[in-house]
């Protein structure tokens, strides 16, 4: 199972260099940002912004921190039509292959992404239920791409019932965002849950018998 640190873990604020200057001390497989893009700006941020070059950190930003410490990135695309330019932008610097999406990933970008896909709940339409699992699942298949990996829940939505059904149907899972210990505890225990995203990464981290902080590297 994976672990993704979620956008302004520890308390360091959502899409803020704060978030990355902790976070690359710690063994977490992959690390979030939400993306918006204004005119030719893909910048990172929460919330679209009207000036977003006076409040916000640049996608290149991310990527140039990702070239340096090697996480992969979790590009949580906030509008349609973004796929395309952020593995753009992601090629240029050399880090095409960290990065995954989820988020707002409309059906017609489906057919160009090439990267690893997560898809919320959004992209279906229909109810987050047990009886759509297997439906969620052949839309998945209908598309014949393996990169597609699977879907990507609230877990307030991921029931044990849910579970089992994914379990049964063969359709991983990635959680967010789950901070309460128990969940936590209660998630991982499903094989069927391939990524938990957190914003206190340290605890799963721990659960998993993990190490929590990053070996440093002598240069």
């Amino acid at each position: 199972m994976l672990v993704t640190a979620h956008g302004g873990s520890f308390g360091t604020g959502r899409n803020t260099e704060k978030y990355f200057q902790t976070i690359k001390d710690y063994n977490v497989d992959i690390i979030e940002v939400d993306i918006w893009k204004r005119g030719d700006l893909l910048y990172i941020s929460h919330l679209p912004r009207l000036f977003p070059k006076l409040w916000t950190l640049p996608l290149s930003y991310v990527f140039e921190f990702v070239k340096e410490h090697r996480f992969k990135v979790n590009c949580d695309v906030k509008q349609g039509g973004l796929v395309k330019p952020v593995t753009e932008l992601a090629r240029s610097y050399g880090v095409e292959d960290l990065i995954l999406f989820i988020g707002s990933v409309k059906p017609f970008e489906i057919k160009d992404v090439t990267n690893e896909v997560w898809l919320n709940r959004s992209f279906f339409g229909m109810s987050p239920v047990c009886e759509n699992v297997g439906k969620m699942k052949a839309r998945i298949e209908s598309y014949g791409k393996s990169n597609i990996k699977g879907i990507n829940f609230n877990y307030k939505y991921l029931s044990d019932e849910f579970l089992k059904r994914c379990t049964e149907a063969d359709l991983a899972v990635s959680a967010f965002t789950v901070d309460d210990e128990k969940e936590q505890e209660r998630l991982i225990n499903y094989p069927v849950i391939a990524n938990l995203t957190s914003n206190m990464p340290d605890v799963t981290l721990k659960l998993l018998n993990k190490e929590i902080k990053r070996k440093k590297v002598k240069k």
